[in-house]
C-alpha cells in the first residue's frame, strides 16, 4: 500500500498545487485589474490636473498681456499729455521771452535815444560856447 499511497499524496500534492496555482493566478489577475483601475483613474486625475494647469497659466498670461496693454495705454496717454505740457510750456516760453526782448530793444531805444539826444545837447552847448568865446574875441 504504500505505493498507492505513494500515489495518492503525489495526486493529492498535484491537485493542491494545481488549486494553489489557480488561486495565485486569480490572485494575481484580481490584483493586476485594480491596479491597471488605479493607475487609469490617476492617469487620468493627472490629465486633469495638467489641462487645468495649462487653463491656469493662459488665463494668468492673458490676465498679464491685458494689464501691460492697460497699462501701455495709460503710459501713451502720460506721455502724449507731458508732450502738450512740455509745448505749451515752451510756446509760452517763447512768447515771454519774445516780451522780454521786445521790452529790452524799446528800452535800448530809449536809451539810445537819450544817448543821442543828450549828445547833441551837449555839442549844441558847447556850440553856443565856442559861439560866446568866439565872439568875446572878436569883440575884444
Amino acid at each position: 500500500m504504500s505505493r498507492v499511497t505513494e500515489m495518492r499524496t503525489q495526486m493529492l500534492k498535484d491537485s493542491q498545487d494545481k488549486r494553489q496555482a489557480l488561486e495565485l493566478k486569480k490572485t494575481k489577475a484580481k490584483h493586476m485589474k485594480r491596479y491597471k483601475k488605479v493607475v487609469t483613474r490617476n492617469e487620468t486625475e493627472l490629465e486633469g490636473l495638467k489641462s487645468r494647469y495649462k487653463a491656469k497659466v493662459t488665463n494668468l498670461n492673458n490676465e498679464l498681456e491685458q494689464k501691460l496693454s492697460e497699462m501701455r495705454l495709460r503710459q501713451d496717454s502720460r506721455v502724449k499729455s507731458e508732450n502738450e505740457r512740455l509745448k505749451s510750456e515752451l510756446h509760452d516760453l517763447k512768447a515771454a521771452h519774445e516780451g522780454q526782448l521786445l521790452e529790452l530793444k524799446e528800452s535800448q531805444r530809449k536809451q539810445i535815444n537819450n544817448m543821442s539826444r543828450s549828445h547833441e545837447e551837449s555839442i549844441e552847448a558847447m556850440q553856443q560856447k565856442y559861439m560866446k568865446e568866439q565872439l568875446k574875441w572878436k569883440t575884444s
